[in-house]
């Protein structure tokens, strides 16, 4: 049995001589699929493709736009897979939305958001699952945000957010996040706001979890894990910040927290604060931990470098720097060791 609820609105030029066309096409096989399907507005296209049983998709589009497209497309193989989008073009960027669902295995759940926002244009959201009881989220606001999220295996959870929390007279950004998780009960989350910032976040393995939230202009944020049980986190405030974690092996865990404040004159977008964490832990004998806090009052300075590369079990590494003109490494290798390295620079103007 198949229920198929389709809420199709068109809207009509003001002379009512030429429509404006809306597509939907839904293909549903096997039994007790739901479909539901709401468009308003112009140029909006629709395809769903659900086959097993008891799936749901649920699409909302808006377009308030002259010419430019909004586009869905959900594919469900499984049995009790839900999908929700949610598209509102009113923006007056160059060019439609786009969001892509393809979920396979058995109780995953996704859910795409894009906009409203007087600003909106090339945005570009995907979600892609394979397993059981995967959870994937993707919100998007404001002009040229691109989002991608892959997982494989079971019971993963990643959600991504741009540009949400920003003013509507605010600058937009040209935001890009990517998540890859491949394994069991990996969970990674980012958020960003502001101009130009990039992160991104792959995890394989089991169990790893990692957190990345941008507050800035021109950022950048990596986290890559390889094995199982690592921990990573990452925190940016501020402009021209950089920040990288690698961590190999298992039971690692790394925090990263940069502030800065002014930005650069002109069109110098160098980083203010740069941090880099490289670790390989033991699964039986223990991981290795590192922490990094920098920050600077912004503007023409020297930048704050630090890097902390940890090789072995059980060694603590923890830098803080403040001011800029300060540079710090800590490399450690064996079981057990232990360094703290904090500075202080005064500024001279």
């Amino acid at each position: 049995m198949k229920k198929l609820t389709f809420l199709f609105a068109m809207a009509f030029a003001a002379s009512m001589a030429m429509a404006q066309t809306n597509t939907s096409d839904v293909d549903q096989t096997g039994v007790d699929q739901t479909a539901t399907v709401d468009q308003q507005g112009s140029l909006n296209n629709s395809y769903i493709l659900q086959e097993d049983k008891d799936n749901v998709a649920t699409v909302s589009q808006i377009n308030s736009t002259d010419g430019k497209t909004v586009n869905s497309d959900i594919k469900q193989t499984g049995k009790d897979n839900e999908a929700s989008v949610k598209q509102h073009h009113n923006g007056n960027q160059a060019g439609g939305l786009d969001a892509w669902i393809i979920q396979s295995g058995d109780h995953n759940k996704a859910i795409q958001q894009q906009g409203p926002h007087g600003q909106m244009g090339d945005t570009y959201a995907k979600i892609d699952q394979s397993g059981d009881h995967n959870l994937a989220e993707q919100y998007q606001v404001k002009y040229g945000n691109d989002a991608l999220i892959a997982q494989t295996g079971s019971w993963n959870t990643a959600r991504q957010a741009q540009d949400r929390s920003l003013p509507a007279d605010a600058e937009g950004s040209m935001n890009d996040a990517s998540i890859f998780q491949s394994g069991w009960f990996n969970m990674a989350e980012q958020e960003q706001n502001g101009w130009s910032n990039d992160v991104k976040a792959e995890q394989t393995g089991n169990g790893n979890k990692s957190s990345q939230v941008q507050n800035a202009w021109v950022s950048t944020a990596s986290v890559l894990q390889t094995g199982n049980l690592n921990i990573a986190a990452q925190d940016q405030t501020g402009s021209l910040n950089f920040a990288k974690i690698e961590q190999g092996n298992s039971l690692n865990k790394a925090e990263q927290t940069q502030v800065s404040n002014n930005r650069r004159t002109g069109a110098n977008y160098a980083a203010l604060n740069e941090a880099e964490i490289f670790q390989n832990g033991g699964f039986l004998s223990g991981g290795n931990v590192a922490i990094q806090d920098q920050t600077t009052p912004g503007g023409d300075i020297d930048k704050n470098y630090a890097g902390i590369w940890q090789t072995g079990s059980f060694n603590f590494a923890s830098q803080t720097q403040s001011g800029g003109f300060n540079v710090s490494t800590v490399n450690q290798t064996g079981i057990g060791h232990s360094a703290t390295v904090t500075q202080s620079q005064s500024i001279v103007q």
